[in-house]
């Protein structure tokens, strides 16, 4: 029983360690008025982050430095500054997020 804990503890603690490190991959699943922030939000603060949204028009706004969400005025900067970087916006949920690496966990 107490080696099972202490192996669930050192995987908590190496998680926290490599979200400390920003090394953990983000995924967010819908660019929409609250994901697409939210993703730009986490990618601003120095994670490689995936924003995942089925419909390619918001995707192909993305890549091409629009903001679709014109409320919202503070997100064009960070499309600008961050998408090709640390900001992938994709409609292809396996292109930029591998579920099998250790690494990378849905939380």
């Amino acid at each position: 029983m107490t080696t099972s804990y202490n192996n669930r503890w050192t995987c908590f603690e190496k998680f926290a360690l490599d979200i400390t490190k920003r090394r953990t991959k983000i995924l967010v699943t819908g660019l929409g008025y609250v994901g697409l922030p939210l993703a730009l939000t986490f990618a601003k603060e120095g994670f490689n982050t995936v924003g995942y949204d089925p419909n390619p028009d918001k995707i192909h706004k993305l890549l091409g430095g629009v903001n679709y969400i014109p409320e919202e005025e503070w997100l064009s900067p960070l499309i600008k500054d961050l998408v090709g970087k640390k900001f992938t916006p994709t409609s292809n949920i396996k292109s930029g997020f591998d579920v099998s690496r250790s690494e990378e966990r849905r939380v």
